[in-house]
């Protein structure tokens, strides 16, 4: 995947929140700011791994937590077909590469959901919320 760089403002409290996180992970702003464009709109196999999550504010969580798998119609469409005819080495293939990076995302999600309890939020009337 290619990268472009991108030059723009933000708040001092921000840059000061970003480079307090960066120094605690030695990895430099820049990288805190691109794994959080990651976390949001990013491809499946960008989904932060879990030490990464202890680092992330609550607003980063959150979006975590929210962010919408995109290979979930894929994976329905396989699984279904999956029932009624045989697949391809390559579908296979894929199908397999869908379950992985599902597992991953339901871990991350269920691992930044435990970190905003343990910082006071009240993830079962969210979980309730989202049913």
């Amino acid at each position: 995947m290619g990268r472009t760089t991108v030059t723009f403002d933000i708040p001092d409290a921000v840059y000061d929140n970003l480079r307090q996180i960066a120094e605690q992970r030695q990895i430099s702003p820049e990288a805190v700011l691109s794994e959080w464009v990651d976390t949001l709109w990013g491809e499946p196999s960008d989904i932060p791994d879990e030490a990464a999550l202890s680092t992330y504010g609550d607003e980063q969580l959150w979006a975590v937590v929210s962010r919408i798998w995109r290979g979930a119609a894929r994976l329905r469409e396989l699984s279904d077909q999956a029932k009624h005819e045989a697949l391809s080495p390559e579908e296979k293939d894929e199908l397999d590469q869908l379950v992985t990076q599902y597992d991953t995302w339901v871990l991350v999600r269920s691992t930044a959901l435990a970190l905003l309890q343990k910082r006071g939020y009240d993830i079962k009337r969210y979980l309730q919320s989202t049913a």
